[in-house]
């Protein structure tokens, strides 16, 4: 429950303006910008029917805590759970 507190409160903290594109056929993108270091992040997530585990990688680093560089385990499934619910 932590866990997902902590990533929730991640995502609204950062307003992870988190919008699929791109999303025809085998590649889905999502994109990201971080309102409080201005970095963004681009990264194709499902390619050829399967989900890239290195999307992941590039999530955790991208949603490092930007006050201590911290980074904490990524839940794939609520990740998952959440892009879902992006419009398109």
């Amino acid at each position: 429950m932590k866990a997902l507190l902590k990533t929730t409160l991640l995502l609204i903290g950062m307003i992870a303006v988190g919008s699929i594109s791109g999303n025809t056929g085998e590649e889905r993108v999502l994109n990201f910008f971080h309102t409080n270091t201005g970095e963004s992040l681009q990264v194709v997530y499902f390619r050829q029917n399967a989900y890239d585990p290195k999307a992941f990688a590039y999530l955790r680093v991208f949603l490092a805590d930007w006050r201590d560089g911290k980074q904490h385990d990524i839940n794939q499934q609520l990740m998952l759970s959440f892009i879902t619910f992006l419009p398109m």
